[in-house]
């Protein structure tokens, strides 16, 4: 864990506020507090959207994207689970 992370943020928002981060399985990364929230009011960056994509898959293609609909559905039945909660 960093003590002070600000400077790697600093360094990241410098080359960017958009950018893909090579951690893991990688991903994409916005360190920009206006784009960040225009993203999350996106439709098409929307988690609902990539469903209905794979869906629409034909069954060859869908094992492609096997890890993409598992980690959908976990995203789903932890915010369902965060509802019923409330």
């Amino acid at each position: 864990m960093l003590h002070n992370p600000y400077p790697i943020y600093r360094r990241f928002l410098e080359q960017g506020p958009i950018r893909y981060v090579d951690y893991g399985s990688g991903m994409w990364a916005v360190f920009s507090h206006a784009v960040c929230s225009t993203s999350i009011r996106e439709p098409l960056l929307s988690s609902k959207r990539t469903a209905a994509l794979l869906r629409d898959l034909p069954a060859e293609r869908k094992t492609e994207f096997a890890e993409l609909v598992r980690r959908n559905q976990r995203h789903r039945a932890s915010k369902v689970g965060r509802i019923m909660a409330a």
